[in-house]
C-alpha cells in the first residue's frame, strides 16, 4: 500500500506495540520503495526507531541525494548523488553484526558494503516511518511516497534482493 507524506507532519508509527516488536537482533534487513517529491538539503527521514543515550537505536534518511543508515554508534554513508526525484527505487539494507557490515542495495544492485561496528541497545521507543523522533518532538518528515516497506530478522541475501526487485519493480 503506498502511503503519501507531505513533508510536513505526516508519519506512520508503531505506538502501542512496545519496544520488542522492531528491535533487532545482530542481523537484520530493510527494505522500501520510496519516491520523494523533493529532495532538499533538510534531512528526510525514510524510518526511525528509539533515542538511545543522545543517539537512535536505528535509522535511514537522505538529504539531498545523499542517503545514510545510522546506529547507536554513528552514521554510515550508504550512497552518494543516488536518490532521485519523482521517481520510485528500491532501497534494501542488511546489516551484519558479526564479523560487522552494512551492505546496501539501490534497484537491485549492490552499491555500498561497508564494515562497520554495530551498537544497538534495548528500547521500548516506537517504529517511525516517514520521520524522526527526537526527544519528545517528531520530525524531519518525509516528503513523496512509500510503499512496501518490509522488516526482516534476518539477512536477505544479494540474489534474494535483485529477484524481489525484478520481479517487483513492474508494479511502479
Amino acid at each position: 500500500m503506498t502511503i503519501r507524506f507531505d513533508g510536513v507532519n505526516d508519519y506512520l508509527s508503531s505506538t502501542g506495540y512496545g519496544g520488542s516488536l522492531f528491535s533487532i537482533g545482530s542481523n537484520f534487513t530493510i527494505s522500501t520503495w520510496i519516491s520523494p517529491t523533493a529532495l532538499t538539503a533538510g534531512i528526510q527521514y525514510i524510518c526511525s526507531r528509539g533515542q538511545a543515550t543522545n543517539f537512535f537505536n536505528y535509522e535511514i534518511y537522505f538529504q539531498g541525494s545523499n542517503i545514510s543508515m545510522a546506529f547507536d554508534n554513528g552514521p554510515i554513508n550508504l550512497g552518494t548523488g543516488i536518490v532521485k526525484n519523482n521517481e520510485w527505487q528500491n532501497c534494501v539494507m542488511t546489516c551484519a553484526g558479526s564479523p560487522g557490515s552494512t551492505i546496501f542495495y539501490y534497484n537491485g544492485s549492490l552499491i555500498t558494503n561497508q564494515s562497520s561496528r554495530l551498537l544497538i541497545t534495548t528500547t521500548n521507543k516506537q517504529l517511525l516511518i516517514g520521520a524522526q523522533e527526537n526527544g519528545a518532538a517528531i520530525g524531519s518528515f518525509f516528503n513523496g511516497q512509500i510503499n512496501d516497506f518490509r522488516f526482516y530478522n534476518t539477512i536477505k541475501s544479494a540474489q534474494y534482493i535483485k529477484d524481489y526487485y525484478n520481479h517487483t519493480k513492474r508494479f511502479y
